[in-house]
């Protein structure tokens, strides 16, 4: 890790980012690239001097994508900004895990600057398969959801039985859901919620917004097909 004095900072007089699509890149007293991240709000369009960029980090080994691959290739190999806004921060997770790619960055709802990112690698993306749900032969499945987060949440579990067999278009989809208001820092934990008959399930973190909405949408795909 770099010692304040090894960092060189450059100004301009930009407020802010001046791009959709950009390369933010910290280098040395040497103009030695350091660190690097890419992102991109995924709308098709990829500008020439973001290209240059992209393949400057790509050739120093502080990003992970294809030279000259263009909107099509490297919008998909940058950190999704497509959801951004001048409220959110793109971050790495509490332990900064740098592997050079995209999946080391994650939307955050707030920014931070000079803090450690609350967010763990655990809870990346908005759901979690939960493949084995077992309440036969004297077993029996406790799910618990923790919010980690700084922001009131909702979960969302809908739960499957048995493997029918069938295509997507023809399985009988979900056999029960569960919702829960989980509050910053709280604890759902589900026991005698969970369908007796249920054999998996996915858990869904969903915004305080639009909880009430997709819990009544998660009761209507019950035992269809949808």
């Amino acid at each position: 890790m770099p010692t304040a004095t090894d960092i060189a900072i450059s100004y301009t007089a930009h407020s802010g980012l001046i791009g959709t699509d950009n390369a933010i890149i910290l280098e040395d007293g040497a103009s030695t690239i350091i660190d690097a991240l890419a992102f991109a709000n995924n709308d098709g369009t990829w500008a020439s001097d973001q290209q240059t960029a992209f393949n400057n980090i790509v050739n120093a080994g502080h990003w992970e994508g294809t030279l000259d691959g263009g909107a099509g290739v490297n919008e998909n190999e940058s950190a999704d900004w497509s959801q951004g806004d001048k409220s959110k921060s793109l971050g790495r997770d509490s332990a900064s895990a740098d592997t050079n790619r995209k999946v080391d960055w994650h939307l955050l709802d707030y920014q931070s600057p000079g803090e450690v990112n609350r967010l763990v690698s655990a809870l990346v993306g908005t759901h979690v398969q939960l493949p084995c749900v077992d309440n036969d032969d004297g077993w029996s499945t406790w799910i618990q959801a923790q919010n980690v987060g700084i922001t009131d949440s909702g979960v969302i579990v809908s739960f499957w039985g048995d493997y029918s067999g069938l295509c997507p278009s023809r399985d009988p989809g979900p056999i029960g859901h569960a919702c829960q208001f989980v509050p910053e820092n709280g604890v759902w934990t589900l026991k005698t919620a969970i369908p007796s008959a249920a054999k998996s399930a996915v858990a869904y973190s969903v915004r305080e917004d639009k909880f009430e909405a997709a819990c009544e949408k998660a009761g209507k795909v019950d035992n269809s097909k949808e």
